[in-house]
């Protein structure tokens, strides 16, 4: 159920096998440095729940059908090299936490944000992100939003006033000109 690879700095690449392990719960891959590729086809991997990949430093594609794994609720790619995040992304409706921490070079999100009805948790903090998309206003179960050294970000959109479980918004350290009018 629970396989942790973690600071294995020898590991290059995941094998595709690990995308025959059915029963996996959680693949924990955090700070694996040398750690470029992760080509599986993650399809098989219906029951997974947990995906821990930050630290994984040379790490800069994700699989293209990573959209395949239904269970997935929590998502780190924290320090990764990863610049955009696979189309099929809005498929996982059931991601509760995402957190790109320090992956200065994701510049933007998806639109189809909004699909994420489940999401809690959205942790951009030093991000390289220019604009956060309208689309973030229909995160119905948003409570944390942590924008924290976005030295990119100048402005949040007015949707943001649609969040309305949102408990927590650090800005702190970010280039931020102005706020909506009545922030939720």
């Amino acid at each position: 159920e629970k396989l942790v690879l973690e600071r294995c700095n020898l590991l290059v690449k995941v094998p595709r096998s690990v995308g025959n392990l059915k029963t996996l719960l959680q693949l924990d891959l955090r700070n694996c440095s040398n750690l470029s590729k992760f080509l599986v086809d993650v399809s098989g991997l219906k029951r997974l729940e947990k995906l821990f990949l930050s630290g994984c430093s040379n790490l800069s594609v994700l699989p293209e059908n990573i959209g395949a794994m239904p269970c997935l609720k929590e998502l780190l790619l924290d320090g990764t090299a990863i610049k955009n995040l696979p189309e099929s992304i809005y498929r996982l409706e059931n991601l509760e936490k995402l957190s790109l921490k320090g992956c200065r070079s994701i510049k933007e999100l998806p639109l189809c944000i909004g699909t994420w009805t489940s999401l809690e948790e959205l942790y951009l903090d030093g991000t390289g992100l220019q604009t956060l998309p309208n689309s973030i206003g229909y995160l119905k179960s948003l409570q944390k939003l942590h924008l924290m050294h976005c030295a990119s970000l100048s402005k949040i959109p007015d949707t943001i006033n649609e969040l309305k479980s949102l408990k927590e918004l650090f800005l702190n350290g970010s280039a931020m000109e102005e706020l909506p009018l009545s922030p939720g």
